[in-house]
């Protein structure tokens, strides 16, 4: 069958429906050259996973993937940190935070993935539990990334679009949302 054709129809359909999705494309061989191109290129290449197609072609995959893991670590690491840097001079901490952005959002749950990824080859934080950090932390931490989920998506629901900052008049119906009681 035409992967090619049902994975393009599917990337219609999201569009269609209001996802935001970025996509390239590329063979095995070139995966490397396009991952040195841009951190960005790279930061996606990470989290690159199988939906449908050879297990031969992911395999090979695979291997590409953890030879531009491997490849200037340190580099890629200061790379992230310094994106992160700016990206929370751009959200500060604030009563109104950005539940994305700001210190301690969603994006730095991704940087400590694409950090952990980098230097351990991981492919979930949890495989780290008893190396880094104890089973009860990454629970603590699980349960507070679910928190942050929750009241973006609540968020979304409330505006009616993708709105990540939690504004003060917003709170009432977001605890409501999520079943919180006042005390």
């Amino acid at each position: 069958f035409n992967t090619h054709l049902i994975m393009e129809k599917l990337f219609y359909l999201a569009l269609d429906s209001g996802l935001k999705l970025g996509h390239r494309v590329h063979t095995v061989d070139d995966l490397f050259k396009a991952s040195n191109e841009d951190i960005t290129i790279r930061t996606s290449l990470m989290e690159s996973r199988l939906i449908i197609g050879s297990s031969f072609t992911w395999h090979a995959t695979s291997r590409e993937l953890n030879r531009i893991r491997l490849h200037n670590q340190k580099e890629f690491i200061l790379s992230k940190i310094e994106e992160a840097q700016i990206r929370r001079k751009k959200y500060p901490t604030s009563m109104q935070p950005n539940i994305k952005e700001s210190v301690g959002g969603l994006r730095d749950t991704n940087l400590l993935f694409w950090v952990a990824q980098t230097i351990y080859g991981v492919n979930s934080l949890k495989d780290l539990t008893g190396i880094v950090f104890e089973e009860e932390e990454y629970r603590d931490y699980r349960v507070a990334l679910e928190l942050l989920f929750r009241v973006r998506s609540a968020r979304h629901l409330i505006c009616n679009k993708q709105e990540d900052r939690l504004l003060l008049e917003h709170i009432p119906q977001v605890t409501t949302m999520l079943g919180f009681k006042e005390q």
